[in-house]
């Protein structure tokens, strides 16, 4: 946002975790918003686990009279690890609201992401935040900065 000519503080300097023991009360958060003009606010709102099952059997959707064969057929489902796979599904949710003295507080966007079984939280979290930011350039939502073209097809890129 620096770069964009914005002022930019993170949360974690207003909202240290080590430092409260309480929750915030309504005019805790209203003194923390003075001063901004809007917040961007990121969060989990679900994991999901999930089992993707191979696909590739033929004549999976026959019958078998004989239960030799259907075992046979299937067996890898007890015995080849690659059978299945699992992982996880991080619903992230993004919400811009203008919280100017002059206009009422209210959500400006939102936008929802998927991130799909990350395998680095540091990964994870920037490529989550380029999304983010290409997405809010895309909507005029926020100024752009000045690119490379590489940049600008990475952008277009996320956002399709």
């Amino acid at each position: 946002m620096e770069a964009r000519g914005s002022e930019a503080v993170k949360s974690l300097t207003l909202f240290d975790p080590s430092l409260r023991t309480e929750k915030m009360t309504t005019e805790e958060l209203k003194a923390i918003e003075n001063g901004f003009d809007t917040i961007l606010l990121t969060k989990v709102i679900g994991v999901e686990d999930k089992i993707q099952y191979k696909e590739n059997y033929q004549g999976y959707d026959e019958t078998y009279r004989k239960f030799s064969n259907e075992y046979l057929m299937y067996q890898d489902i007890y015995y080849n690890p690659d059978y299945y796979e699992s992982y996880s599904v991080y619903h992230s949710e993004t919400s811009m609201y203008c919280i100017c003295p002059t206009k009422d507080r209210e959500l400006i966007w939102k936008g929802y992401i998927d991130i799909i079984d990350p395998t680095s939280i540091e990964v994870s979290v920037t490529d989550y935040v380029y999304m983010a930011i290409a997405v809010l350039e895309h909507e005029q939502l926020i100024k752009l900065k000045p690119d490379t073209k590489e940049e600008d097809e990475t952008k277009e890129e996320l956002i399709n």
